[in-house]
């Protein structure tokens, strides 16, 4: 593997490079490969490039697979650089594709060919192309069917690797915690960063209450997730919302899931409460909820997870409703200005988890403040000083 050269670029991709990646991950029928059209795809993000490759064999042949993805370190600015590198997204996602998708009761993308740069922290993957399948864009959401049918599919991921998968020195070696200290202390001083931004470009999202538990809910993030990240721990996706989720023409049942570069152990309703709370049109989430949490539970419990009631699994997703918001203000509040459809799609999800934090009354989970003469305290405090200084240049750039 270490004889293929690394690459970082769409432009680097080449016929024999190809060739070669195929060959090194077992691509048994690859033919030679003489030509390859690169495709660099809209979906592609801040963390990562992604490319459709369609091959051409040489001497008339047609190479299998005809078509894969590339997925390549992202065009980064400094601030996604360091996002990238401190939570490891391109080693979580390395790691889920070489190490636990083939055993894995949900469908992902084949992976074709890995590497992974320890110096960098960068990856190249190589993987099955679902050509075919559809995305779901975020503002459209996913209807009821499909929502529940994308719920049991998680649910049987959470449940494939035992009742406390930290516990397995062979899962624990390649699968690090959610969020570490460090980690959630990055989110809370991001989001109190973003939050400002937020409150000016969506604050007709925001009744008094939601508002108010917002701005109180952000030096609290760090007590918030050290709680949760120890609940229940399962194998998590750890971004499961729609557009990472790819539909077939089968049913509701026919999907896969991609970009795993949230992946870890923490809490499984984080992911479930992060997909229903913004992922799902409120009033599909209002009437199926319900329906959804007792399909994960049965299934949980079924494979496994002992003395777990439906109480414990409901109050769980409601606490995990409120969690939600630390990625969607994240979300909402660092996407460029001119980005009409990333705004709207931003906006959107930000407007159904306030809604939910509403109905479910998750704000009944916010922590206590954290003592002051403690680290905790400390990072409190910092927050919220990035906070006011955040909220005045917001307000001196509004009126200039």
């Amino acid at each position: 593997m270490n004889e293929i050269p690394r690459i970082t670029s769409p432009k680097e991709i080449s016929a024999p490079w190809m060739e070669r990646a195929l060959a090194a991950g077992g691509a048994a029928e690859a033919a030679a490969i003489e030509a390859v059209e690169v495709e660099v795809l809209d979906a592609a993000n801040g963390m990562g490039t992604l490319c459709r490759c369609r091959l051409t064999g040489a001497g008339g042949k047609v190479p299998t697979p005809a078509s894969v993805m590339v997925k390549l370190p992202g065009d980064l600015g400094p601030a996604f650089r360091w996002f990238s590198r401190w939570f490891a997204t391109a080693r979580r996602e390395y790691s889920f594709y070489r190490h636990f998708a083939a055993k894995a009761p949900v469908r992902s993308p084949v992976l074709h060919y890995a590497d992974f740069d320890e110096r960098t922290q960068e990856s190249v993957l190589v993987m099955e192309d679902l050509h075919g399948m559809e995305t779901v864009s975020q503002v459209t959401g996913v209807g009821p069917e499909r929502a529940l049918a994308a719920v049991a599919a998680i649910a049987r991921f959470h449940g494939r690797f035992g009742e406390n998968p930290a516990a397995d020195a062979a899962v624990a070696a390649h699968c690090g915690e959610f969020e570490n200290a460090r980690q959630r202390r990055i989110l809370q001083t991001v989001y109190m960063l973003a939050l400002p931004v937020v409150l000016e470009r969506f604050g007709e999202c925001f009744s008094p209450e939601t508002r108010r538990l917002a701005i109180e809910f952000g030096p609290r993030i760090d007590a918030h997730l050290a709680h949760v990240v120890k609940d229940r721990p399962r194998l998590l996706h750890g971004d499961f919302r729609c557009e990472n989720l790819m539909f077939g023409n089968e049913g509701p049942d026919d999907l896969a899931l991609i970009d795993w570069q949230g992946f870890g152990i923490g809490c499984g309703m984080h992911d479930i409460g992060y997909f229903l709370g913004g992922s799902v049109a409120t009033e599909d989430r209002r009437r199926i909820e319900r329906e959804a949490i007792k399909t994960y539970h049965a299934i949980v419990c079924g494979m496994g997870m002992k003395d777990y009631t439906l109480d414990e699994c409901w109050r769980s997703y409601r606490q995990n409703i409120l969690g939600g918001l630390i990625l969607y203000v994240m979300g909402a509040g660092t996407v460029a200005a001119d980005d009409a459809q990333r705004l709207q799609a931003t906006g959107t999800s930000l407007c159904r988890v306030l809604a939910a934090i509403e109905d479910l009354d998750s704000g009944e989970f916010l922590p206590d403040r954290a003592p002051l003469l403690s680290i905790a305290g400390a990072c409190s405090a910092l927050s919220k000083f990035a906070y006011r200084a955040r909220s005045l240049g917001v307000r001196l750039g509004k009126n200039r």
